[in-house]
């Protein structure tokens, strides 16, 4: 969970920097975000992002906000459920949804969201099966 102070700091950053890269939880460059941003990255963290991660069946990626399965991902992403759920009396794209309640949440017809469970260095077993 992100503490108030980085995320304060995040939104009065007016502009962000991105950094090239792309890390596996098991390799994150732990030193040099807290040399750069000063942000301790624990283990617990790097844990607690690793299995908040999904990936929808269209391709795209988001991340658990909730205990109950609320996910968070880019609007593209959901587009294709949105239009899905429009009628002509909605257009949902146009217009937008709020759910006022869980109840009145729209489920996503064939969407299919897969749950990254955990990671792990395989690259020894490969290189193992490949010299033989």
């Amino acid at each position: 969970m992100f503490s108030k102070k980085l995320v304060f700091g995040l939104l009065l950053s007016g502009s962000l920097i991105a950094d090239d890269g792309m890390w596996l939880f098991d390799h994150f460059p732990k030193e040099q975000v807290q040399k750069t941003y000063g942000f301790v990255t624990t283990n617990d963290f790097l844990q607690h992002l690793e299995r908040a991660s999904v990936r929808f069946n269209n391709g795209g990626s988001g991340s658990f906000v909730s205990p109950r399965g609320l996910l968070f991902t880019n609007h593209h992403v959901g587009a294709d459920c949105i239009q899905k759920l429009s009628t002509s009396e909605h257009d949902y794209m146009k217009d937008g949804f709020s759910a006022a309640t869980e109840a009145d949440e729209k489920a996503c017809p064939d969407l299919e969201v897969n749950a990254l469970i955990s990671t792990d260095d395989v690259t020894a077993k490969v290189n193992a099966q490949i010299l033989e």
